[in-house]
């Protein structure tokens, strides 16, 4: 197992702190006029900001140097080098999409009009655009049957399908792909140990 451990923008450090002053100043608080939820938003928040902020904004800009682009790199080095071998790679991660709608707790500015953005879409268009094949790279998520996951798991048994993207729900259990497994990569970490052992598994 290979840990990457990247430093934090100043983007991602401005807001770190807008989360930490959050909570600071709701500790301050007495007990009726505090946030209900409020330390289980925060640790939810910062945990997609790790990720990528535009999880957290889709206004926020792309950073070349985020988690989401440092797997895509090193999905992409690993997609040449087992070529020959076809080798198959699961990219996990259970934060993919920014809110939909204005949230409860509104941390941050938060436009309505603005598409949402899809971070499993966002590593697909970008592997395609360094030269994957489309058919080869699955969403997991968006596969609405058994059926059609029992179809695509066959092909990445055969190379055909060389990349999967998804969460711990939808790769973790239940996947029979793992005659040419060469790598898997966790941009987050599940809160529950047993989690990140069914993706290993």
């Amino acid at each position: 197992m290979t840990n990457h451990v990247i430093q934090k923008s100043e983007e991602l450090q401005d807001v770190m702190d807008i989360l930490i002053d959050a909570l600071k100043e709701d500790e301050k608080k007495s007990g009726k006029e505090r946030t209900p939820g409020l330390p289980l938003v925060v640790f939810s928040k910062a945990k997609q900001a790790a990720i990528d902020l535009r999880l957290l904004n889709p206004l926020f800009p792309d950073d070349p140097n985020s988690k989401t682009n440092l797997v895509i790199s090193e999905a992409m080095r690993i997609y040449k080098e087992s070529t020959p071998d076809k080798g198959v790679q699961m990219i996990f991660c259970d934060s993919y999409q920014s809110p939909g709608s204005k949230p409860t707790i509104d941390l941050f500015e938060y436009d309505e009009s603005v598409p949402r953005f899809n971070l499993y879409q966002d590593i697909k268009q970008k592997l395609i655009d360094l030269g994957v094949p489309k058919e080869e790279i699955v969403i997991v998520s968006d596969l609405n049957n058994a059926e059609r996951k029992k179809a695509v798991f066959e092909k990445a048994r055969n190379g055909e399908v060389r990349i999967l993207i998804g969460s711990t729900e939808k790769m973790g259990v239940g996947v029979n792909a793992q005659d040419r497994m060469i790598a898997l990569h966790h941009i987050d970490a599940p809160i529950r140990p047993m989690d990140f052992e069914q993706r290993n598994g």
